[in-house]
């Protein structure tokens, strides 16, 4: 059993298909075949199963290609030990909130000037990210999840023997910019607000209540979906449009001049997950102290 081999084999998982493997390694598609079939026999039990569509791992595959994951990424810290600057690495998968992200930014301020110094960060869905920790492409996956979402989340973590931990409730808000008739208003209803459109992703990427409208009586049907987080922030602040979503640090609120209702009793929960087998390194510690800290300003 080689490195080469194993490497081999999770890029077959990551593609889904043995072709579509080869094509990515530039290799043929008989020795991929041949390289993944030799490891099938070492091992005495295979790892896929082969379809028309491509491949999907076997229970024991499953477990295989987890192990395999350790061993690529222990093998390339292991070659880094030698190194004169050893590497130091922290990968993120999470979403686009502004104390997850502002934390990580601050990281980097931090660590700048550093030499042999990874770091980054992906936005993706939450299903990609903890696929990617499991894989051990990510160090830490961050999400923000509703209370009927948390119980599937918890289910994958305990699949993918991750490591789930609460690190806040982050109340939901109702959001308007200085250019909306209702901003000065001493007080708001959210009727009044059946007349005006809401600006809300597209992506969901960074999950909001869909239905946040409906339960608090505001028309479902005026929406403008969006995809990017700036784009959405200008359409509050320079047009009438609304927003529902998790409550922003007071300098960001004060960076577009946005007006924040509280949404009794709703809120989100963030979590951070990594695995079990993996120990914190430098830079973990470092980005999740940062990350209390912008959370504390809520």
């Amino acid at each position: 059993m080689t490195i080469q081999q194993l490497q081999y084999a999770l890029a077959v998982y990551r593609a889904g298909s043995i072709s579509a493997a080869a094509a990515s390694l530039f290799i043929a598609q008989p020795n991929l075949s041949g390289v993944i079939r030799s490891l099938e026999e070492e091992l005495g039990y295979p790892i896929f199963i082969r379809t028309s569509r491509g491949v999907q791992p076997t229970e024991q595959g499953i477990e295989a290609l987890r192990q395999a994951a350790q061993i690529v990424d222990c093998h390339e810290k292991m070659c880094q030990v030698g190194s004169l600057t050893p590497r130091r690495r922290l990968r993120i998968g999470g979403i686009s909130y502004n104390p997850v992200c502002d934390a990580f930014a601050q990281l980097c301020k931090e660590c700048q000037n550093e030499d042999g110094l990874e770091m980054a960060f992906y936005t993706d869905d939450i299903d990609v990210s903890l696929e990617k920790l499991w894989l051990s492409e990510i160090d830490l996956a961050v999400a923000l999840r509703g209370s009927d979402e948390t119980d599937r989340l918890e289910k994958i973590c305990r699949q993918k023997n991750l490591k789930l931990t609460h690190m806040a409730d982050v109340p939901m808000v109702l959001r308007i910019g200085p250019r909306h008739p209702l901003y000065s208003a001493p007080e708001i209803r959210f009727s009044d607000f059946e007349n005006y459109a809401m600006v809300d992703y597209n992506d969901k990427v960074f999950l909001e209540y869909p239905s946040l409208s409906a339960l608090l009586h505001i028309n479902p049907d005026r929406i403008v979906t969006v995809s990017d987080r700036a784009l959405k922030n200008r359409l509050i602040s320079e047009t009438s449009m609304y927003s529902i979503g998790c409550k922003l640090p007071p300098r960001s609120n004060e960076r577009f001049g946005f007006r924040c209702i509280p949404l009794d009793n709703l809120h989100y929960s963030l979590f951070v997950m990594e695995r079990y087998d993996s120990r914190r390194g430098e830079l973990t510690v470092q980005y999740l102290n940062l990350l209390e800290r912008y959370l504390e300003d809520l």
